[in-house]
């Protein structure tokens, strides 16, 4: 899986080209020919890395915090696996502060490895239900036993890095769909609280208006 990363920065920069080329041009000028000794893929510089960290190292790194928050341990006779994130939910403000650290460096080393920006939006909206949840008093506890954000994560990482460019036109189509759903569920949610909360004012409003 690794040895993918380097393969899948490359082929961004395809991508990118690919696109360029199939633009409408808006001036008349002849499309100007890349320089004859371009290196195939972006510098560890290019893509925000430090020089001394190569996309397989940053990619073993991203597995290592997924496996220890999420999925480190097993439950006996169940095969429920769990990492620490749900320990560090016992802590009050500060267990959920550093659980969501780990999820935004691994959403960071992502964007540094140049994972879709629709991909990156669900991955972080993927950690915001973590967080919202995990935030639940009780019902938090058992929600980060169960709705694990950063293994979710790295999945779909996964399945960017495998797949081919027409392929991740059509994931990238399916992260939209995600994200315009999770978004529309927020907004008719925030509505609906608001129409109830107007109904309740009228209530307690004409409620009064009776007494007095």
């Amino acid at each position: 899986m690794s040895s993918l990363w380097e393969n899948f920065r490359r082929s961004i920069v395809v991508d990118a080209v690919e696109v360029r080329e199939h633009a409408p041009r808006t001036d008349h000028s002849p499309a100007s020919e890349p320089p004859p000794n371009e290196p195939p893929g972006p510098t560890a510089a290019a893509s925000g890395l430090p020089p001394w960290t190569s996309a397989d190292e940053q990619w073993r790194w991203i597995q290592r915090i997924s496996n220890w928050t999420d999925e480190a341990f097993e439950i006996p006779g169940l095969g429920w696996r769990f990492g620490i994130d749900p320990l560090l939910g016992l802590v009050p403000v500060v267990g959920d502060l550093a659980g969501v650290l780990f999820s935004v460096w691994i959403l960071l080393a992502a964007a540094q490895l140049g994972v879709p920006r629709i991909t990156l939006v669900r991955m972080l909206l993927n950690v915001a239900i973590d967080f919202v949840l995990g935030s639940i008093p009780l019902l938090g506890a058992v929600a980060d036993f169960a709705w694990k954000a950063n293994a979710r994560n790295v999945q779909l990482m996964e399945r960017t890095v495998l797949a081919g460019l027409a392929q991740r036109r059509v994931q990238r189509t399916w992260d939209w769909l995600f994200v315009g759903g999770v978004l529309a569920l927020v907004a008719t949610m925030f509505i609906g609280s608001l129409v109830v909360a107007i109904l309740i004012a009228q209530w307690i409003a004409s409620l009064l208006a009776s007494l007095f």
